[in-house]
């Protein structure tokens, strides 16, 4: 990524889910950074303020402002309008799967209460982010930056 670390916003106003998240993107031993705003307003703040982020992982119920809103501002903030987002949610209705995808989510994901699966889940996603998909925004990273642990298929080690 010419020198910018990976960097992952995860916006969820549960603490403890925003916390489990950024803990189980660090389990994965990617090299990357991590932030967590815990609400729709502070997510706001940081979009327009910091990054931009290679990966956004997006509550999909929040008070106040929804996910579905910050999703919106997202695809219509300059910025971020590419950056990949990943909605988590504990639904599985299929109205909040086609809303999020219809408000230009790029993948949604089920929350999980176990941090194994949930931290499986996030190294799924996070190695699709980081080692396949290309991105408008910042290019892709030295092959050697990233690499898989032979030994482990679902941990990333820096090289």
């Amino acid at each position: 990524m010419g020198g910018s670390p990976f960097s992952v916003l995860v916006i969820d106003d549960n603490m403890d889910d925003g916390f489990l998240a950024k803990r189980a993107i660090l389990k994965t031993g990617a090299s990357c950074i991590v932030e967590v705003a815990t609400d729709g307003h502070q997510a706001k703040e940081r979009l327009r303020d910091a990054g931009p982020f290679s990966l956004i992982l997006l509550d999909f119920k929040m008070p106040e402002i929804s996910g579905l809103d910050i999703l919106k501002f997202i695809r219509t903030f300059n910025k971020t309008r590419f950056t990949p987002v990943v909605m988590l949610s504990s639904s599985r209705m299929e109205d909040d799967v086609k809303a999020a995808y219809s408000a230009g989510a790029n993948s949604y994901l089920r929350k999980d209460l176990d941090l194994s699966e949930f931290t499986a889940k996030l190294t799924v996603v996070l190695r699709y982010w980081i080692e396949l998909s290309l991105s408008p925004i910042q290019p892709r990273p030295n092959p050697e930056f990233y690499r898989i642990d032979k030994t482990n298929s679902n941990t990333f080690a820096h090289g």
